[in-house]
């Protein structure tokens, strides 16, 4: 929703209407796996569905590795300055518990066995329009490349 947006009720109905409030929550910046904003910088990930808790459309996977398969998040960000970059994962227990995102120039590990199907902070991060997020297969056991996102704090 982008400022100035307006939501109209109107009395088109076929009872009584009641006007009582309105809630918009603000969900960030999300850079999706499958999107403009993801690439695949080397290895194979692929596409997966099995595991519930995804977001989007579906989740990439990569089995344990050295570090030589690695994908990119694009973020978009609007303007630089201090954000909330989190990650969106589905869990499982074959999952990496040591699953190494790189937001910049800082590496921040996820425990990817747990804490699933929901937005997973790495902390806050200062970021300029050109800051990206990775993920490699440096891990011991499948890792997940889903979503990312971005709040402003």
């Amino acid at each position: 929703m982008s400022p100035g947006t307006t939501v109209a009720l109107s009395d088109a109905a076929n009872g009584y209407v009641v006007a009582d409030a309105i809630r918009v929550t603000y969900q960030g910046v999300v850079a999706d796996n499958d999107t403009s904003s993801y690439e695949v910088l080397s290895g194979v990930w692929d596409p997966a569905t099995g595991v519930s808790g995804y977001f989007g459309q579906n989740y990439r996977t990569h089995p344990a590795g050295t570090g030589t398969a690695v994908v990119r998040w694009h973020l978009g960000v609007p303007a630089s300055g201090m954000y909330q970059v989190a990650v969106w994962y589905a869990e499982h227990p074959n999952r990496a518990s040591n699953a190494r995102y790189t937001v910049g120039t800082t590496t921040v590990t996820v425990d990817q066995r747990d804490h699933g199907g929901q937005w997973v902070s790495l902390g806050d991060f200062w970021l300029t329009q050109d800051t990206t997020v990775t993920l490699s297969d440096a891990a011991n056991g499948y890792v997940v490349a889903d979503a990312v996102r971005l709040i402003p704090t």
